[in-house]
């Protein structure tokens, strides 16, 4: 009989499952690229920052834009006069606005599945189970929860999800 079959199971790990501390702003980006729909392994807390310090400066971008046709539909809508609302008409919204609007919505939904994927990665390394993202469907403080747990540091007994 061989001698391997009663040994003990060897453990691969990947290193592309393991956190990487400090990291940069353009590696955290080209993991969170990379690692576009990976939900196993771990993020440190510089690679799920950094990553939303992006999506955040994306999104003003995106949106700034559409602000000035947004700020005129509430004034339009709001607009009220002592013996009642005055009639205006709706603003419209030009050709640019159009296009700004569904560069954004593709942004968003391109974004569901990685956004998802680090948060849970970051949770992981946090020693957490990624189902805590669950929290964030509880109206009012679900979101709060959150975003505690992702301020959370690393414990080495999420090495566990690598």
């Amino acid at each position: 009989m061989s001698e391997s079959y009663y040994s003990a199971p060897q453990i691969h790990t990947d290193p592309q499952s393991h956190p990487i501390f400090g990291a940069s702003f353009g590696t955290a980006l080209k993991r969170y690229y990379g690692k576009y729909a990976t939900f196993r392994g771990r993020a440190s807390r510089s690679e799920y920052w950094w990553t939303q310090l992006y999506l955040s400066l994306i999104g003003i971008a995106l949106y700034i834009p559409v602000l000035p046709c947004y700020l005129d539909f509430l004034s339009s809508a709001t607009s009220s006069s002592r013996y009642g609302s005055v009639s205006r008409s709706s603003p419209e919204m030009g050709p640019l606005t159009v296009v700004v609007v569904i560069v954004v919505v593709i942004f968003v939904l391109a974004h569901i599945i990685p956004n998802l994927s680090i948060l849970v990665r970051r949770l992981h390394d946090a020693n957490m189970s990624g189902g805590f993202i669950f929290l964030s469907f509880i109206p009012f403080v679900g979101g709060l929860i959150v975003f505690v747990l992702t301020l959370q540091s690393s414990k080495p007994e999420g090495a566990r999800f690598d």
